[in-house]
C-alpha cells in the first residue's frame, strides 16, 4: 500500500510522516485515576479486630488498652463489581497503602500540599463505572515490625468521573472510619469511561479546541470532523 501525500503532508519527508503517524497511533484508549482520601478514624479503645490491644496487654484494673496507641495506616483494594464481595482474588483495578496517619482516633483535613492520606490508583482502560472497594485499617508495631488488622470495610457501587468527592463510612465493629472517593479523567480524556480523547491542536492534523464534553470545536477558518478542511472565503 502506497502512502499518498495530500495537502496535509505536503513538503514533509516520508520518514517524518511515518513517525508522526506512529506517535499519533500510540495513544491510550482511556486514561484516568481512582482517588481515595482517609478523613477520620475512631478507635477509642485502641483495639484490633480480634479484640486484642494494638500494643501490650490490657490494664488489669479496667481492662483498657493503656500501654500505647495504635499506629494506624490504611490499605485499599479496588476490583471489578461484585454483588457478593469476596476478600480473596486479585485487586484487578489496583491496590495501594498509606503511611501511618495517626493513633487511635484522629481527623484529617483535606490538604493539597500534603497528600499522605490519599491513595491514587491509575487506570488505562475504559472506566466501568461499577466497582468493588475493600478498605482496611491496620496497626504497625514498631517494636516487632508486625502488622495487625484493626478493621475492614467493603463497598460495591457505581461512580462516574467527577471532581466532586463521595463520602463513605465504616460504622460496623468497635472501630469506625470515614473516607471519600472520586474518579477523575486525565487531561484530554472525557466521558463516563474516560475513553474519549480530545487534545486541542493547531497543526496539519487539525485545528480545534475541546469543550467540556470532549467535543472538537473548530478554530475560525476551519471545518470538518477533524477541523482540517479550510473554509474558503468568497472571492478567493
Amino acid at each position: 500500500m502506497r502512502l499518498r501525500r495530500g495537502p496535509v503532508f505536503a513538503g514533509l519527508p516520508l520518514r517524518l510522516i511515518t513517525v508522526l503517524l506512529c506517535l499519533r497511533a500510540k495513544v491510550s484508549l482511556a486514561s484516568g485515576q481512582f482517588e481515595l482520601e482517609v478523613l477520620s478514624m475512631q478507635n477509642p479503645n485502641g483495639e484490633l479486630q480480634n479484640g486484642n490491644c494494638c500494643d501490650g496487654p490490657r490494664n488489669p484494673a479496667d481492662r483498657r488498652c493503656t500501654r500505647d496507641e495504635c499506629d494506624t495506616y490504611f490499605k485499599v483494594c479496588l476490583k471489578e463489581y461484585q454483588s457478593r464481595v469476596s476478600a480473596g482474588g486479585p485487586c484487578s483495578f489496583g491496590t495501594g497503602t498509606t503511611q501511618v496517619l495517626g493513633g487511635n482516633t484522629f481527623t484529617l483535613k483535606p490538604n493539597r500540599k500534603s497528600e499522605k492520606n490519599r491513595i491514587v490508583l491509575h487506570f488505562n482502560f475504559a472506566w466501568p463505572r461499577s466497582y468493588t472497594l475493600l478498605v482496611e485499617a491496620w496497626d504497625y508495631n514498631n517494636d516487632t515490625n508486625t502488622h495487625d488488622i484493626i478493621e475492614k470495610a467493603s463497598h460495591s457501587g457505581m461512580i462516574n468521573p467527577s471532581r466532586q468527592w463521595q463520602t463513605l463510612k465504616q460504622n460496623a465493629g468497635m472501630s469506625h472510619f470515614e473516607y471519600q472517593i472520586r474518579v477523575i479523567c486525565d487531561e484530554y480524556y472525557y466521558g463516563f469511561g474516560c475513553n474519549k480523547l480530545c487534545r486541542p491542536r493547531d497543526d496539519f492534523f487539525g485545528h480545534y479546541t475541546c469543550d467540556q464534553n470532549g467535543n472538537k470545536t473548530c478554530l475560525e477558518g476551519w471545518m470538518g470532523a477533524e477541523c482540517n478542511k479550510a473554509i474558503c472565503r468568497q472571492g478567493h
